[in-house]
């Protein structure tokens, strides 16, 4: 008899306890998160990346990132967690649509700028060698094709969601929004061809907290992957009519 009470009693405190404090995952959800993990799993092969890309602004962020263009190839970082690339690029300037011609890189010790107007190359340890308009000129860079783990937090959070198939050019790809505690939330482009990503947008509301949100997003096309070269392909070479100068990029 005792033991008859005792499970009426737990029954009836599971009925009235919550099933759970997290709700189950939907199913769009589950898929978005099978897109992350197939899309981890291809850029942990990833050595060497070499594309094209664009960086652009939408909405209230139009006028406020800097319209650059450019190809070139991203490696593996390296154990200090620097990231080797060579990028051929013109930059937009927002206010007098000025054009400006540059190839930048590093091998991860030793960054480099050349001039493509000016024919001036300048050379430096210091980052600052890429000048004011570095941050801008690295846009290009798809920073996750070098993560050593792709995707981890978007994962481990679950706050994902697979949202309607869309085109990078010609390349149908797999739609994701991430949502993030601290950050813009992203939505990514992921090939379904090679699960590569090809494309991310940050979302950023409008600082009104009215207006439509603004979007900054790269756009990668003519993806190849570890694209096989003779020579280091992060290694600056200096012919005529270039010529080594010092200080920084103005």
């Amino acid at each position: 008899m005792r033991n008859l009470i005792m499970m009426a009693a737990g029954a009836l405190l599971s009925t009235s306890l919550p099933v759970s404090a997290v709700p189950p995952q939907s199913d769009a959800a589950k898929k978005g998160l099978d897109v992350l993990r197939r899309s981890a799993a291809a850029l942990k092969e990833l050595e060497t990346a070499s594309y094209q890309a664009e960086v652009s602004g939408t909405g209230w962020m139009a006028d406020r990132v800097l319209r650059v263009k450019g190809r070139g190839v991203l490696g593996r970082r390296t154990e200090s967690g620097a990231e080797p690339f060579r990028m051929i690029l013109t930059l937009t300037t927002t206010d007098t649509n000025e054009r400006i011609e540059y190839e930048i890189g590093t091998n991860g010790k030793v960054h480099f700028v050349k001039d493509l107007q000016t024919h001036m190359v300048y050379e430096n340890e210091d980052e600052g060698v890429f000048g004011p308009h570095g941050e801008d000129m690295k846009r290009l860079l798809m920073h996750v094709y070098t993560d050593p783990e792709p995707f981890s937090a978007a994962i481990q959070s679950g706050s994902v969601k697979l949202a309607a198939q869309e085109n990078v050019g010609e390349e149908p790809c797999k739609s994701v929004l991430i949502k993030r505690k601290h950050g813009p939330a992203e939505k990514w482009l992921i090939s379904k061809r090679d699960w590569l990503p090809r494309k991310r947008i940050r979302i950023h509301p409008n600082p009104d907290g009215k207006g439509a949100p603004g979007t900054t997003e790269l756009m990668v096309t003519f993806l190849i992957h570890n694209p096989r070269y003779s020579k280091d392909p992060f290694k600056v070479v200096v012919t005529e009519p270039f010529i080594r100068v010092g200080g920084f990029a103005p």
